[in-house]
């Protein structure tokens, strides 16, 4: 159902649930790994961007089913086709930057090595 306004969606509790959760990945990566801090750092460094990427496009005007929570799950799974989105330049263009920091060291590694 779509609504003129009204509705917001929490992005910035998605935002920062996601950067927990790929911080909470990364923490079990290196317990169990052990990798170097170069490899953690551009892990992390492309994870960050990824998120912030993803988050940077918000659902605009669509309003959850009111109900129990199945109905409210079916909802969010089904697709929602003709959905306006607002986006947010800023954090799209610092997950940018940081997905390019991830990716240099990787491209200067494989020049150096060739």
């Amino acid at each position: 159902m779509q609504v003129s306004g009204g509705y917001r969606y929490p992005s910035g509790k998605v935002l920062f649930g996601a950067v927990l959760a790929g911080g909470l990945g990364m923490a079990i990566l290196w317990w169990y790994k052990r990798p170097t801090a170069g490899v953690l750092l551009v892990l992390g460094l492309g994870i960050l961007g990824s998120i912030f990427m993803a988050c940077a496009f918000t659902a605009v005007g669509l309003l959850p089913p009111q109900g129990n929570v199945l109905r409210r799950i079916e909802w969010f799974l089904k697709p929602q086709f003709g959905t306006t989105v607002q986006l947010n330049q800023p954090l799209l263009y610092v997950g940018l930057v940081l997905v390019l920091a991830a990716l240099l060291p990787n491209i200067a590694f494989q020049y150096a090595c060739a």
